[in-house]
């Protein structure tokens, strides 16, 4: 291994030859700040949890959020990051939690889950909501979506989605209208005009003596002509995501069918979906395996069969947790963006991941918030609106946020100057690994400086030079296509003058 730590490195003559070049990418990186959305981190809340969010249609975000012993509260929050008009708080009872959020063209409409006794007693909860036009919030349009809510029944973790301009159905998962001890995933559909139609029906395909089923999710299909509710299901004795399709009168079509098919999943929490301009869409979710976890989706077409299997995202590493809040968006161009809760220096961080249309990374995982704290962030939610980044997460005790550029998050901030700095040099391990017959290499460089990145044989022998260039500061990918190889482990290495490193990558036929 030597004689990969001593090759030469290449001078500084080689840097006069694309100095042009530099000059050009460096003004087009200048002007493109010029044009960033980008605003460092806000306080939407000093005290409140479990926030939700979703876009307004208009360029900018609905925030909801609960304040225990209190209400739930929401709020508008302009392209800009400032407040449009005055925070909203609903009614409530002893307690009122977990809200989400669905927006239309001319409503918004916030639903949640209320108790009517002592927060640490699950029983006797009710799923409520309120609709409202999204110029004239109103707080007295309710809808309660149980008869006979003060009965022992547990309901709770509701979803919501409009299914057209005058239809929405609301899912929560523990029991229907009056059906203590029958737990499954229930819906109500309703209209605008604040009416229910019908009863509460069954999601899932039976219901339960006992609570196996959690978390469940709404998503139009086929030109909204009808719509898929998931959920997580522990019925064989490990989570998975299960979905169900059905028409918009709420008659299932079939059975329902598994969506995380990873038989080495031990364990799993939290998922999110997120839906293309075209109703193709996407699941992603941690799979626990272990001692560790990794990051997995699985693709599908708008009339809701699976278009790809499910593919790993993430190496396996401890970092993860099978526990973290994860959410995906999806703009119109396709472009997709995803972000979790992750551990660093022992502490909680929210992380974000980029996706290019053709579901490619866009660089490397990244720190979303701008500020550095030694408060933990949790409840990672997102949502991208043509190339900008709306992030809202629970800090401390407060509702924070911020507004990221999809193309550059490295822009600096109009405000303060700040950036997200790259202090390091980093060389990530390939991905996938191992791989037939390419790979991608991530990493990144900390100043603007000559950078090779080489593979080589055991024996230290050059196999093939993938990078051999000036290049500024930042995130990049490089694709290895080892089809001419051997199968077998070589190495690859990225240097930068005093500074190597090297990693293993396993190739097999």
């Amino acid at each position: 291994m030597e004689k990969i730590l001593n090759f030469t490195f290449l001078k500084d003559t080689t840097i006069t030859q694309i100095l042009p070049k530099v000059f050009v990418f460096v003004f087009l990186i200048c002007f493109s700040n010029l044009n960033s959305q980008i605003l460092n981190n806000f306080s939407i809340a000093d005290s409140g949890s479990v926030p939700s969010i979703n876009s307004d249609l208009n360029g900018g975000i609905f925030v909801s959020w609960q304040k225990l012993n209190d209400a739930i509260y929401l709020t508008r929050i302009g392209a800009d990051g400032n407040e449009i008009g005055n925070k909203i708080k609903f009614s409530n009872t002893y307690a009122s939690i977990t809200p989400r959020i669905s927006v239309n063209s001319r409503n918004i409409l916030v639903v949640w889950n209320n108790k009517l006794s002592n927060i640490v007693n699950p029983f006797q909860s009710f799923i409520i909501g309120n609709i409202s036009p999204k110029n004239t919030l109103d707080t007295n349009a309710y809808l309660m979506f149980n008869n006979n809510p003060a009965d022992d029944d547990m309901r709770g973790h509701p979803n919501v989605s409009f299914l057209d301009d005058t239809l929405f159905i609301v899912v929560w998962n523990g029991n229907g209208d009056s059906t203590m001890n029958n737990y499954g995933i229930y819906g109500q559909l309703a209209t605008t005009n604040v009416v229910k139609k019908g009863n509460n029906f069954l999601i899932t395909d039976h219901y339960k003596s006992n609570i196996e089923n959690y978390y469940p999710k709404i998503i139009n299909l086929k030109q909204d002509k009808y719509f898929l509710v998931t959920w997580e299901d522990n019925s064989s004795g490990r989570f998975n995501i299960y979905g169900r399709k059905f028409n918009l009168n709420g008659t299932p079509i079939g059975s329902s069918f598994l969506i995380s098919d990873d038989s080495a999943m031990t364990y799993m929490f939290y998922y999110s979906m997120a839906k293309d301009t075209a109703g193709n869409f996407v699941v992603v979710w941690f799979a626990d395996k272990g001692e560790k976890s990794q990051m997995e989706w699985r693709w599908y077409n708008n009339d809701g069969s699976p278009s790809t299997n499910v593919e790993q995202l993430t190496q396996l590493d401890f970092v993860f947790s099978s526990g973290s809040t994860i959410d995906a968006s999806i703009n119109k161009d396709g472009k997709t963006i995803i972000e979790w809760e992750q551990f660093d220096s022992n502490q909680i961080k929210i992380y974000g991941q980029r996706f290019l249309a053709d579901r490619s990374k866009l660089g490397t995982p990244f720190r979303v918030s701008t500020n550095n704290t030694s408060t933990n962030e949790i409840y990672a939610n997102v949502v991208l609106s043509n190339d900008t980044i709306y992030s809202v997460w629970q800090e401390g005790n407060g509702i924070e946020g911020n507004i990221l550029d999809f193309n550059d998050i490295t822009a600096v901030n109009k405000n303060d100057g700040k950036v997200n700095q790259i202090t390091t040099y980093t060389l990530f391990q390939n991905y996938p690994n191992p791989f037939n017959p390419s790979t991608t290499i991530h990493y990144q460089i900390p100043k603007n400086g000559m950078i090779t990145i080489k593979v080589y044989d055991l024996l230290g022998r050059e196999i093939k030079s993938l990078v051999n260039q000036y290049q500024n500061r930042g995130s990049y990918n490089i694709n290895f296509d080892a089809s001419v190889l051997a199968s077998g482990v070589y190495v690859y290495q990225l240097r930068s003058g005093k500074f190597i490193v090297n990693k293993k990558l396993l190739f097999l036929k």
